[in-house]
């Protein structure tokens, strides 16, 4: 079993919940998360990130268990996944810029005036 704890530089989102489900599957581990009172698998973050309330500050303790007690597997998944949780927080000095299709149309509707 392996453990890391770090804490949140940013904000976790449904997108990036989603994403951390699929990289749970790249690992024959299996992968917790304890936030607060809460463990969760991480594979069902996707449905269960609201209720972690995951922002900046907050302390995540990430365990990592290889149902075949694969030690360097263990490691695999755990740095992995750690890497990707990090990345993907949405961390309060980002702006959230509008999605390309919407800024476009509001060019060429400037445009056609």
């Amino acid at each position: 079993m392996h453990l890391e704890q770090f804490t949140a530089e940013g904000r976790l989102d449904a997108d990036a919940a989603e994403e951390l489900t699929w990289e749970t599957t790249r690992y024959a581990s299996r992968i917790h998360l304890t936030v607060g009172d809460r463990r969760v698998l991480a594979q069902n973050l996707a449905v269960c990130w609201d209720e972690l309330d995951i922002g900046p500050g907050t302390v995540v303790l990430v365990e990592v268990a290889d149902p075949m007690g694969d030690a360097a597997g263990e490691q695999r998944a755990i740095a992995g996944f750690v890497t990707k949780f990090q990345s993907l927080q949405k961390r309060p000095d980002q702006v959230e810029r509008e999605p390309w299709l919407s800024r476009f149309a509001a060019a060429a509707h400037r445009r056609l005036r």
